[in-house]
């Protein structure tokens, strides 16, 4: 609107430039009147000032008569002019005549009518006026100091609006004033734009827009709600509890792992567990969960930093025990042993003082090479090396030699079958199992001794280690840390110990 109202501006100046130009030099003249030359002068100013549509001699100041103009020459009666609509304040030798009509002159649209003593100019106000916008606007010259315009040309009332809405913000419209205050008549201009007038010539931008919007709105929402549903999702919760770093989620129980001749624990197997303010989901859920997100390292290293932060409670009798950590397969991959070096919660527990233990499956998609750089980059960090659920798989005797674990852990279904009379199939393997043991120079730790009769077994088959629900179910850190100040796993053992002998 204001670029509207400037350029409307420019042109009005022009028109009132050439105005004033006329009536400030043939005002002066001494010649001035209706003699042939003088005459012949008019016509020359008419043609160098195109927006002047004539010149008009008056018989006196402001009015009575015109006598001759530069376009009809000498009337044959004069013309009788009638009051100005106003005189100007700025300038008081200007008189101002809006609409201008008389009988004696041919009907016109020149009816802007400005007077300077005995001469005046004819001015087509349509030059002025013509204009057309998208907004109502006023022409109006206002007098020095004050706070009403007298209306020109254009609609009616538009200043006056403007004064009183005023200025603000919150008005619905939007209003513009501009004066050239000097310009002679002090001329200014008022734009006025309603709030409805907007919406009617915006309409279709209008409404595109907020088709835009609520399209935005929609996107916006259903994403916030795919995101709430994969929170609460169990892809999601395990995510938020791996990476938030807030503690909530994943915490370990601990398994005790004995030492079967004298009934000391000599360490612990951590075991992840898993509840947030949703609920509990089981390992058998979460793992398979971590492994296709392929999170399994980070998960890892948040395991071993719950270890640390949970055993350095318990103080030098932690760090005598080999803490067994289960380590996915992709965590052993080669590409990966660099982030296992580097690693801040390796480091830690080594500053600790634990003795961590990588547990490892006998069979898994791992190629042999992989599996023994890594094993060998393992033992190089201070890690000691088990196969878990030994027998499982379909290893041949020279690939486990290899490996060269420390320990070789029997899976429970071969010790579920396992008494003192050995009579299942699964059992009968166990002493093979205890030679490969002695030939690779590696302990055994027999899961899963859940009866008397197969802690009996077991010991009388030269097993030295093992863990299972008849010695201890896994337990909460605080559990572990009574057990070990009460002395009662120790207990515990001797008393299954008199019950399998039948004492």
């Amino acid at each position: 609107m204001r670029a509207t109202l400037q350029t409307m501006m420019t042109r009005t100046k022009l028109v009132t430039q050439q105005a004033n130009i006329v009536l400030n030099e043939l005002g002066k003249d001494p010649e001035l009147g209706c003699s042939s030359a003088y005459l012949r002068k008019l016509s020359a100013t008419l043609f160098t000032n195109s927006f002047v549509h004539d010149i008009l001699i008056l018989d006196e100041v402001a009015g009575g008569y015109a006598i001759c103009s530069g376009t009809f020459g000498i009337f044959p009666q004069p013309i009788a002019i009638p009051e100005p609509s106003f005189q100007s304040r700025r300038r008081p030798d200007r008189y101002i005549w809006l609409n201008f009509e008389t009988d004696g002159l041919p009907e016109s649209s020149a009816n802007l009518f400005i007077a300077a003593g005995r001469i005046g100019v004819l001015i087509n106000q349509r030059v002025l006026s013509g204009s057309k916008t998208p907004f109502v606007w006023e022409a109006f010259t206002r007098p020095p100091d004050e706070d009403y315009g007298i209306h020109l040309y254009g609609t009616p009332g538009v200043f006056q609006e403007l004064i009183a809405t005023g200025t603000h913000l919150l008005t619905p419209s939007i209003s513009v004033e501009l004066c050239d205050e000097r310009e002679q008549l002090g001329f200014c201009l008022a734009g006025h734009n309603s709030a409805a007038a907007i919406l009617q010539r915006h309409k279709v931008l209008i409404i595109s827009s907020l088709i835009f919007c609520l399209l935005i709105g929609a996107v916006a929402q259903q994403r916030i709600l795919i995101r709430l549903r994969y929170r609460k999702s169990i892809p999601g919760r395990i995510h938020r509890a791996i990476h938030n770093g807030d503690g909530d989620g994943f915490y370990c129980h601990y398994q005790p792992i004995f030492d079967l001749q004298n009934g000391e624990i000599v360490g612990v197997e951590a075991l992840a567990r898993f509840e947030d303010d949703i609920g509990a989901l089981p390992p058998d859920v979460f793992i398979p969960e971590i492994d296709k997100a392929h999170d399994t390292w980070a998960f890892t290293q948040r395991i071993i930093s719950m270890v640390t932060d949970d055993l350095g409670t318990l103080g030098d009798i932690a760090r005598s025990w080999t803490i067994s950590i289960n380590f996915f397969q992709n965590d052993l991959r080669e590409d990966n042993l660099p982030m296992l070096t580097a690693s801040p919660a390796v480091a830690r527990a080594r500053q600790n003082g634990l003795t961590l233990n990588c547990e490892v499956l006998e069979a898994g998609s791992m190629l042999r090479n992989d599996k023994e750089a890594a094993l060998t980059h393992l033992r190089a960090l201070g890690f000691t090396v088990s196969i878990d659920d030994f027998g499982v798989g379909f290893s041949n005797l020279a690939e486990v030699r290899r490996m060269s674990p420390d320990y070789l852990k029997i899976d429970k279904q071969f010790i579920q079958g396992i008494d003192h009379k050995e009579t299942s199939l699964r059992a009968s393997l166990v002493p093979n199992i205890v030679d490969i043991a002695r030939q690779l120079k590696a302990l055994v730790i027999a899961e899963g001794i859940e009866t008397p009769d197969q802690l009996a077994a077991l010991t009388s088959l030269g097993v030295r280690l093992g863990q299972g629900y008849l010695l201890s179910r896994p337990v909460s850190i605080d559990a572990l840390s009574q057990m070990v100040g009460s002395d009662a796993p120790v207990a515990l053992l001797g008393a299954d110990r008199r019950l399998a002998s039948g004492s």
